[in-house]
C-alpha cells in the first residue's frame, strides 16, 4: 500500500460530551487508512471474503448501506471480471467532536474488467466519519467525491459503474 507519512491531525474540534484528544484522533486516522483498502476493493473471484474483511470495520448501521451496494457489485462483477484495488496516496484528520472522527483519504484506485486488463486509475476523495467502539474505531459513513470532474456520490447512490463498485464502498 502507498501511504505517504505526511497525515495530520488538522481538525477542527466541535462539540460533544466526550472530548477527542490529538492521540484519539490519531488512532481513529490509523484504523481509516487501514480500512480503506479492504472497504473500497474487491476481486470478482473472491467477493465473500471481500465483503467480510470490508464489513470488519464498520459500524453494524453502516453495515448495513455496504450491503446494499455490495449486492450489485457481486450480481455484477463476475460477469465483467472486474477487480478494483485502493491505494492510500495521504490522508489527515479535518473534524473531531464527540465520538467522531471524520478523515479525509485521498485514494488510488486501479481498476481493471475484462475489457481493459490495463488498469485504469480512478482518483478519489474520500471522507470517513470513524466513530469510537470501546477502545477501537470503526467506520460509520463514507462519502467519495472524485478528484477529477466526477459527480460526489454515497455509497447508497444510484451510480451503478460496475467495473468499479457502485460509489464509494
Amino acid at each position: 500500500m502507498l501511504f505517504r507519512s505526511t497525515a495530520a491531525v488538522v481538525g477542527v474540534k466541535g462539540g460533544g460530551d466526550t472530548a477527542i484528544d490529538d492521540a484519539d484522533a490519531q488512532q481513529a486516522l490509523q484504523v481509516a487508512v487501514r480500512a480503506i483498502g479492504p472497504v473500497l476493493s474487491y476481486d470478482y473471484r473472491h467477493l465473500d471474503e471481500d465483503a467480510a474483511q470490508a464489513r470488519s470495520y464498520m459500524t453494524a448501521s453502516y453495515q448495513d448501506q455496504y450491503d446494499k451496494t455490495f449486492a450489485l457489485v457481486k450480481e455484477n462483477a463476475p460477469s465483467v471480471k472486474a477487480v478494483v484495488s485502493a491505494q492510500v496516496i495521504d490522508a489527515g484528520v479535518v473534524r473531531t467532536g464527540g465520538d467522531r472522527v471524520d478523515v479525509l483519504v485521498f485514494v488510488n484506485r486501479p481498476t481493471t474488467n475484462k475489457k481493459t486488463t490495463t488498469p485504469v486509475v480512478y482518483k478519489d476523495q474520500v471522507t470517513v466519519t470513524m466513530v469510537r467502539d470501546g477502545d477501537s474505531w470503526l467506520i460509520d459513513d463514507l462519502a467519495t467525491s472524485g478528484v477529477s470532474d466526477r459527480k460526489s456520490t454515497r455509497l447508497n447512490s444510484s451510480h451503478t459503474d460496475i467495473s468499479r463498485m457502485p460509489s464509494s464502498a
